[in-house]
């Protein structure tokens, strides 16, 4: 049965068409839609699609979305089964065109439906919404699907289900919402296909590693090993265990066999294992690499990456003249990429260098200066809950605490005071 215009929708649009004094033929030129299919349409011969709804609107001048309420009235009425396809893309166009209230509706006719059978179908078609929003980059939208599928999905041990909550984690990953999403994932996390279940154990692992929770790391970096056999993902995996081991106790031994076993895994990460082999020696306190490893960064577009490790090797060293340099020389790549974010990776990279910047200032003799870059670093680390990271900062201003001021105690006090709570 073709389910036409009951007269709402198809007055509205006749009554735009008569004020710009438009035939059917004007209307088809305008919005780009063959003539026969808009006599069909207003012959009721033929139902309006979404797409069709959106080319005439923008034909009429009217902003994206605006008829979307008396497009839901016509087609989504209690009386009728939702139609597929042409809920599937209302329901996309209403997310992409941010028409909240209007998803809403058709979310709620579909929870409305008496068959679960029938409900179950139309959430997978929600859900398939909501994964073609995400991987076209419009996460936050697919956030909005995705949560409604959690608080209403009738099949709570489906992989859709489980990705539903992996999708999420992923998406609030650099967000305060983080921590919950995960633990809500770790219920799930066995129902996820492997393929997704392997991108699940590697985000979380960047999640820890974000944080600094070096144990945790390594954990989940060996979950990631057992199921990656090949790739980018086992690469993943021995490069954050690696990481992790430096941090841990681990041997230079242990590290270097880690970089070896990834440096053999694809040529991306060959040329990671040239580079963390030089952090390695740096990391265990071998400094004499810190000009090899300055050599092998100025070559990459990702030179920020490594700027924190050699400020903070010119520092232990005493080599401030080099330091300075360093800093005169790069300040203005870290600069942007503060001002940017747009990564974990370039956030990470940010504060590492302002806690390696903060140590320069205070050896140079500018302790002031020093101290309040390492009290905007804690500001940070306590919003980030990078507790390893708090904690150091705190040590390192347990250090200055007889250069300090009385603005920056009190500055210092408030943030214990909010670690406490």
């Amino acid at each position: 049965m073709v389910t036409t215009m009951n007269g709402t929708l198809l007055a509205k649009i006749q009554e735009y068409m008569k004020m710009k004094n438009w035939n059917y033929s004007d209307m088809a030129s305008q919005a780009d839609i063959h003539i026969s299919e808009v006599s069909r349409i207003f012959s009721q011969k033929k139902a309006l699609t979404p797409t069709q709804l959106d080319k005439i609107t923008a034909a009429i001048g009217l902003p994206p979305g605006s008829m979307y309420a008396l497009y839901f009235e016509e087609y989504f009425s209690d009386s009728e089964p939702v139609h597929k396809s042409r809920s599937s893309q209302f329901l996309y166009n209403c997310m992409l065109n941010g028409r909240n209230l209007e998803a809403n509706l058709m979310i709620g006719s579909i929870l409305e439906e008496n068959s679960k059978y029938l409900r179950s179908k139309q959430m997978l078609n929600i859900f398939s919404v909501a994964e073609r929003l995400f991987h076209e980059g419009n996460e936050s939208e697919a956030l909005f699907l995705y949560e409604a599928i959690i608080e209403n999905f009738p099949d709570r041990f489906s992989s859709e289900f489980a990705i539903c909550y992996f999708r999420r984690f992923f998406i609030l990953i650099t967000t305060e919402r983080a921590q919950h999403a995960l633990s809500t994932l770790l219920e799930y996390i066995h129902y996820l296909p492997v393929d997704v279940r392997r991108d699940a154990f590697l985000w979380i692992t960047v999640f820890y590693y974000r944080r600094e929770d070096w144990k945790e790391v390594k954990y989940y970096a060996e979950k990631l090993e057992s199921i990656a056999s090949y790739g980018n993902h086992l690469g993943y995996a021995l490069m954050y265990k690696g990481f992790s081991l430096t941090r841990l106790g681990g041997t230079l031994d242990e590290v270097l066999e880690q970089i070896d076993r990834y440096s053999e895994v694809n040529k991306q990460f060959n040329e990671f294992a040239v580079g963390n082999r030089h952090a390695a020696y740096l990391d265990f306190g071998i400094l004499d690499y810190a000009e090899e490893y300055l050599a092998w960064l100025i070559e990459r577009d990702d030179l920020y990456v490594g700027l924190p490790r050699l400020l903070r090797t010119y520092v232990e060293l005493d080599r401030l003249e080099d330091a300075k340099a360093l800093v005169q020389r790069y300040r203005h790549i870290i600069d942007a990429i503060s001002k940017e974010r747009d990564t974990w990776v370039k956030q990470k990279t940010v504060l590492d260098f302002q806690f390696a910047y903060s140590a320069y200032l205070s050896r140079i003799g500018s302790y002031h200066e020093g101290i309040d870059v390492l009290l905007e670093i804690t500001t940070e680390a306590l919003t980030l809950k990078n507790t390893r990271l708090f904690k150091k900062c705190m040590y390192s201003y347990w250090e200055l605490r007889d250069r300090t001021t009385t603005e920056q105690d009190e500055k210092y006090r408030q943030m214990l005071l909010s670690d406490t709570n």
